[in-house]
């Protein structure tokens, strides 16, 4: 039986992958293995399915030379048409040794070509947690969000353009100024639903988690450690939960 895997979640399992590529001085940061030392589960995507769990065990009939899209269903995955482009995007600019963080760019850009399906909307706290950690590292962990204080809910835009760490966050995962309106101000969590993502209560925790941060005044690499290891009581509901 084949599981939905669709853009939010994978974008989150690229993005933890990039992080964790990066945090690794003993490996290459960023890029694909020579091809000689490759496996089927080999770079990029290979380290996604690693973190959902699986084995070369687990894609057998896989070949080195095989898509990620393949890979990918012989993992057992269905992608929906805007994570399909994501991953095929991607996994062909990884294959010229380009650099993880421009394989994803690229894929960003031709997935948001696609049409959206109820699936790519669903927002687990991996994907949260995972975009908080690679914008800390984009922008420099010391960067904070200004112009807030404790209590205010820290605005995600200023001249349509993102002037808070959920306001890249939200550009990242293809939120446009125009598409949330009248609505910067609210809570980050009470935007989404607004907007038809489903964020799991587990997501909805660490979006009020970054957002105190952020009215705080903490710098977002202080940010990104708290909300990786906030203790969330409750249980995962979705796969893209931790």
């Amino acid at each position: 039986m084949f599981r939905k895997l669709g853009y939010a979640e994978l974008l989150g399992r690229l993005l933890a992958a990039i992080n964790d590529a990066d945090g690794c001085p003993d490996n290459q940061p960023n890029r694909t293995p020579e091809p000689a030392l490759r496996s089927v589960l080999h770079g990029l995507h290979g380290q996604v399915l690693a973190g959902l769990g699986h084995t070369e065990a687990d894609v057998t009939g896989g070949r080195r030379a095989d898509s990620a899209e393949r890979i990918y269903a012989l993992a057992g995955y269905d992608l929906t048409p805007r994570a399909r482009t994501l991953a095929q995007v991607s996994d062909e600019y990884a294959r010229k040794d380009q650099n993880w963080a421009a394989c994803l760019d690229a894929g960003l850009a031709f997935a948001a070509l696609r049409r959206k399906e109820p699936e790519d909307l669903l927002l687990g706290d991996l994907t949260v947690i995972a975009t908080v950690a690679y914008l800390a590292r984009q922008h420099g962990p010391d960067t904070r969000t200004a112009s807030v204080h404790v209590d205010d809910r820290p605005r995600l835009y200023g001249q349509d353009t993102p002037v808070s760490l959920l306001g890249f966050a939200f550009d990242l995962w293809g939120i446009s100024p125009a598409d949330v309106g009248d609505l910067d101000g609210l809570w980050a969590a009470e935007i989404l639903p607004r907007l038809g993502w489903k964020p799991s209560a587990r997501a909805v925790s660490v979006l009020i988690s970054t957002q105190a941060c952020e009215a705080s005044g903490h710098p977002w690499g202080v940010t990104a450690h708290i909300v990786a290891t906030v203790n969330v009581s409750t249980d995962p509901t979705t796969g893209a939960d931790r």
